[in-house]
């Protein structure tokens, strides 16, 4: 066995020579002519997508818009079933005025708002409405007790009478405004 060869022994450039030769031969027996290779082919076209295809990329901006309205729909019918319930809980409890064992009917629904104390409803023929009172204004006082909340629109008129005299301040816009309604018994077929 001989000992490795290093490339400072000396005898690397006839090694490489040698080995280069070799090399030589070996590809010439294995070289063949090179065959052609065929072209690649041209790229073909691309089709032009279908009205279909078209659709179903445009879906997700639609389903998005969709989604969106149902989500906008949904807010508004809690907020109008929300409404509702405070009607019917106010109108219950106050809004109708009194119970018939003569405490006083002023005939308006109202329910609280961030401004303060909103009218929903005026009952036609009703002393609210004798008095000019309408959807949309602000309750102020009633006979010079500051109302603040829905409970107090109740005790107010708890205080009152049918048959009594009752000043109603109220607000429409920038403008204060004072309505003299006469309270009457509730009428019959009121709860």
């Amino acid at each position: 066995m001989s000992s490795p060869r290093h490339l400072w022994s000396g005898d690397w450039e006839l090694d490489s020579a040698a080995a280069r030769e070799e090399l030589a031969k070996r590809r010439a027996l294995t070289d063949k002519p090179a065959e052609k290779q065929p072209a690649a082919p041209p790229p073909r076209p691309r089709p032009r997508p279908s009205l279909a295809a078209v659709k179903a990329r445009a879906r997700p901006k639609t389903a998005r818009r969709a989604r969106q309205l149902r989500i906008a729909l949904l807010a508004v019918l809690v907020g109008i079933l929300s409404a509702g319930a405070a009607y019917g809980v106010t109108t219950l409890v106050f809004g109708s005025g009194a119970s018939a064992s003569g405490h006083p009917y002023l005939g308006i629904g109202v329910a609280g708002s961030p401004l303060g104390i909103v009218i929903t409803d005026v009952a036609p023929g009703s002393p609210a409405a004798k008095a000019g009172l309408q959807p949309g204004d602000l309750i102020t006082a009633i006979d010079n007790q500051p109302v603040s909340t829905v409970d107090d629109v109740g005790a107010a008129l708890d205080r009152l009478h049918a048959g009594n005299e009752a000043e109603i301040s109220y607000t429409l816009g920038p403008m204060s405004y004072t309505a003299q309604a006469k309270l009457t018994a509730r009428p019959p077929g009121y709860p």
